[in-house]
C-alpha cells in the first residue's frame, strides 16, 4: 500500500447532491475472489491519538471509495466518500469533521475519541463490464484504562454476609475477567458472574473466597488488570489448647498455648481453676505456680517492594534487574501482565527469585511486574510496576496520496515512525528546512512546490534518526493540443502522411484516436518514440481517419478536435447502367457510367470514336436506328491522375429479331478486359 496524503480538494456537497451520488453508487454486490482486508496503524491506539484504517486487496479499476461507521451501510451511518474520476470528497451524516479519506480508499481518523471506538466497513464501487462491489470490515478498539475494584463490603463476616464486586470504569467494548489468589476465577455456587461478567457476587463469604481478586478489560488490542482487592474477612473462634503434656513434675516449665483461628485476632484470658491468671495467646509458668514470665504474638506478612536498576532502558541495548526487598523465610513468584512468569531464556532469576533479570530488553517487555512473597500460612503481592522501554524511531513513512499534483491544489503529507518517546518530525525540499511537525500542509501549490521531500525523525531518549524522502511533482493542465499534417489529401495506397500532436510539451504523454477508438496494432501506424508523431504508410479507407490525439499528465487531459484526411481515390472499374443492350426506335435509353472516385471523376461520352457530351448520364430522347453503335465512357480524375474507360455496344432495330453477337470492352490503367455476350434481336 502506497502513502498516503489529504486529497487535492475537498467539497461540501448539499444533501440533494449527496442523495443524487448515493444513489448513482447502488449497485448489485456479487460475490468477489478479492478478499478486501483493513489494517490499522498504528495497531494499539490510545485516546487522542490519531489512527490510519490501510485498505489492502483493492479491485481493479474502482470508481469510489464509501466508508461507514459500523457494519450498517446506509445514509445514516455514512461518514464520507471519495469520488476517484473526479477526485471529489463527499461528507456524510457521520462525518465529525475528523476523518479524512484518501485515494487508495484507506480512512484517517485524528483526535480519537471513545465514540469512535468500534467497527468501521469500507464499500468499494468497480466500474467496467458491470457494477460489482465489494466490503471491508475492521474492528477499532481503544486501549483500555487500568481497572478498579468496588465493593458492597469489604469487612464481611464468614459464611454469612455477600459481597458483590464491580469492575470499573464500564466499557461496553472490553470483555472482563476475573482473578482470584492471581488464577482464573473456579467454577463454584459461591461465585457468579453477570451477563457482562463486569459485576461478581459472592455468597457467604469464606477464607477460600476473600482474594486477593483482580479484573482486568480486555479488547482485541490491549488489556489492563487492577490492583488487587483482598476482603478482610472477621471469622473466628474455634479454640483448642496446645501441650506436650498432660503431666507435669515439679520443676518443669509449663508451655501452654491456646490456638483459634480468627480475624481480627482474638482477645486470651487464662483461668486456672476459675481464677484469672493473665490476657495472653500464650501461658508459660513453671509448676511452682510462679509469675507470667513470657507472651508471644503472632507478626502478619510484610508487604514487598520492587527496586529496578534502570525503569527506562533502551531496547535490544541494557539489561534490567528487578530485584524485590529482602525478607528472611519466604518464597519469591514473580508475575508478569498478571500471569506467571513465562519460560524464556531471557528471563532469569538468580538469589532464590528475588532477582528478575531481563535481557536484551524489547518494547514487549513494557508490562508490569509483581512479585508475591509466601509463607505457609499465605501470600502477598506487590504494587505492580512497569518499564517505560525506549525505542525508535524506526524507517519513516511518508503518507499521500500522490505523488503528482496539479496547480491550486492543497498538499498534505503525514510522517509516522514507530517511536519511544515519540519521535520530533522535521520536513525538508530539496535539502532545505520547511518546517517542523508530524504533519506538511501548503495550500494552493505552485510547480515550484515540487521537489523531493524529506522527512527526518529523531528520538531525543534513544538518540536514533531516520529519514524518508518523496518525490512530489505539481504540473500545469495540458493545453488543448491541434493536430498538423504533412499532408491532407493523400492518394489512396500511394503517399505517407505524417501527423504530429502540437505543441510539443514536456512531462506529459501522447495518445492517438482513431474513428473514437484507440489506436490498433497495424504496421501501416507507427508511432515515434513518445508518440508525438503518427506515421501512416500508404493510406487507405480505414485509416483516413478521423484521428483525434491527447495530451495527458497525472493531473489533466486533453484532447484535440478531430482530423480527417481527404482520400483521393479511384478510379476503379467503370460500369454502364442501363436497362437493355437492344432498344426499339421511338424509345428512351438512359445510360449512367458508375465508378467509385474522389474526388468525382469527369465523364465524356462517345459514339462510335465520337464525342457526345461530358456528364455522368447520358440521356437519348426517342432514339433511332443512327444510335446503333459502340458507346464509350471515358473516365478521369484529375487528383490521382488516373484514366479507365467502358466500351458497350448499342443496337437499334425495328424490324423481327435476330441473334447477333455483341462486345463490350473497358481499358483501365492495368490492362484490356473484354466483355463478350450474345443477344438476341
Amino acid at each position: 500500500m502506497g502513502p498516503l496524503s489529504a486529497p487535492p480538494y475537498t467539497l461540501h456537497i448539499t444533501w440533494k447532491e449527496l442523495l443524487l451520488t448515493a444513489s448513482l453508487l447502488i449497485f448489485w454486490n456479487p460475490p468477489t475472489t478479492a478478499q478486501v482486508t483493513i489494517e490499522a496503524q498504528p495497531t494499539n491506539v490510545s485516546e487522542g491519538n490519531n489512527v490510519l484504517l490501510l485498505v489492502h486487496n483493492l479491485p481493479q479499476n474502482p470508481a469510489a471509495y464509501i466508508w461507514y461507521k459500523g457494519q450498517i451501510m446506509d445514509l445514516h451511518h455514512y461518514i464520507t466518500a471519495y469520488v476517484i474520476e473526479t477526485e471529489r470528497i463527499v461528507f456524510g451524516p457521520a462525518y465529525s469533521g475528523r476523518e479524512t479519506v484518501y485515494s487508495n480508499a484507506s480512512l484517517l481518523i485524528q483526535s480519537l475519541n471513545q465514540k469512535d471506538a468500534g467497527s468501521y466497513t469500507v464499500e468499494i464501487i468497480k466500474r467496467g463490464d458491470g457494477n460489482e462491489g465489494v466490503t471491508g470490515n475492521f474492528t477499532l478498539y481503544l486501549e483500555t484504562p487500568k481497572p478498579s475494584i468496588n465493593g458492597s463490603n469489604l469487612n464481611p463476616r464468614e459464611a454469612v454476609e455477600t459481597v458483590t464486586l464491580s469492575c470499573n470504569p464500564d466499557n461496553q467494548n472490553a470483555s472482563y475477567l476475573w482473578w482470584i489468589n492471581g488464577q482464573s476465577l473456579p467454577i463454584s455456587p459461591r461465585l457468579q458472574l453477570s451477563e457482562n461478567n463486569r459485576t461478581l457476587v459472592l455468597f457467604g463469604v469464606t477464607k477460600y473466597t476473600a482474594g486477593p481478586y483482580e479484573c482486568e478489560m480486555k479488547s482485541p488490542v490491549s488489556a489492563s488488570r487492577s490492583d488487587p482487592v483482598t476482603l478482610n474477612l472477621l471469622y473466628g473462634l474455634d479454640a483448642a489448647i496446645s501441650s506436650s503434656y498432660t503431666y507435669y513434675h515439679t520443676g518443669e516449665v509449663l508451655k501452654l498455648s491456646c490456638l483459634t483461628d480468627s480475624y481480627p485476632l482474638a482477645e486470651h484470658s487464662w483461668l486456672m481453676d476459675e481464677k484469672f491468671q493473665q490476657s495472653a495467646q500464650t501461658l508459660i509458668n513453671d509448676c511452682h505456680n510462679d509469675k507470667l514470665l513470657s507472651v508471644i504474638h503472632t507478626a502478619e506478612l510484610p508487604k514487598p517492594y520492587i527496586t529496578s536498576n534502570n525503569f527506562n532502558p533502551m531496547e535490544n541495548k541494557n539489561v534490567v534487574a528487578l530485584t524485590v526487598t529482602l525478607t528472611q523465610g519466604y518464597t519469591y513468584v514473580w508475575w508478569v501482565n498478571g500471569q506467571s512468569l513465562p519460560v524464556s531464556p531471557r528471563l532469569k532469576q538468580p538469589g532464590k527469585n528475588r532477582v528478575l533479570i531481563l535481557a536484551n530488553v524489547s518494547r514487549n517487555d513494557t508490562r508490569p511486574y509483581e512479585c508475591k512473597i509466601r509463607d505457609r500460612v499465605g501470600s502477598i503481592p506487590s504494587d505492580p510496576v512497569t518499564l517505560e522501554v525506549l525505542y525508535g524511531p524506526h524507517i519513516p513513512s511518508i503518507l499521500s496520496p500522490f505523488a503528482y499534483y496539479g496547480t491550486g491544489e492543497n498538499l498534505y503529507l503525514y510522517c509516522f515512525a514507530d517511536s519511544n518517546p515519540p519521535a520530533e518530525y522535521t520536513w525538508t525540499i530539496n535539502g532545505n528546512f520547511l518546517q517542523s511537525g508530524q504533519e506538511l500542509s501548503i495550500p494552493k501549490i505552485t510547480t515550484k512546490h515540487s521537489g523531493l521531500y524529506g522527512c527526518s525523525t529523531r528520538n531525543s531518549a534513544t538518540g536514533s534518526e531516520g529519514s524518508t524522502f518523496k518525490t512530489i511533482k505539481v504540473s500545469v493542465e495540458t493545453p488543448k493540443p491541434f493536430i498538423s499534417s504533412s499532408n491532407l489529401h493523400p492518394r489512396e495506397n500511394v503517399e505517407t502522411v505524417i501527423l504530429s500532436c502540437d505543441p510539443d510539451t514536456q512531462d506529459v504523454s501522447y495518445l492517438w484516436w482513431i474513428n473514437g477508438q484507440s489506436l490498433p496494432i497495424s504496421h501501416k501506424l507507427q508511432l515515434s518514440k513518445t508518440n508525438r508523431t503518427l506515421i501512416i504508410l500508404g493510406v487507405t479507407k480505414d485509416t483516413a481517419g478521423p484521428y483525434e490525439c491527447e495530451m495527458k499528465n497525472p493531473v489533466s487531459s486533453s484532447r484535440s478536435d478531430p482530423v480527417t484526411l481527404n482520400l483521393l481515390h479511384g478510379l476503379d472499374a467503370p460500369t454502364i447502367s442501363s436497362s437493355y443492350t437492344y432498344y426499339h426506335t421511338g424509345e428512351v435509353p438512359k445510360l449512367s457510367c458508375l465508378t467509385d472516385s474522389h474526388p468525382l471523376a469527369e465523364h465524356s461520352w462517345l459514339i462510335d470514336g465520337k464525342f457526345q457530351q461530358s456528364a455522368q448520364v447520358f440521356f437519348i430522347p426517342q432514339i433511332t436506328k443512327t444510335y446503333t453503335g459502340v458507346y464509350v465512357c471515358f473516365i478521369h480524375n484529375s487528383a490521382t491522375g488516373r484514366t479507365n474507360l467502358i466500351i458497350k455496344r448499342i443496337i437499334v432495330n425495328t424490324s423481327g429479331l435476330s441473334s447477333v453477337n455483341t462486345e463490350g470492352v473497358w481499358l483501365g490503367s492495368d490492362g484490356v478486359s473484354w466483355l463478350r455476350g450474345t443477344l438476341s434481336l
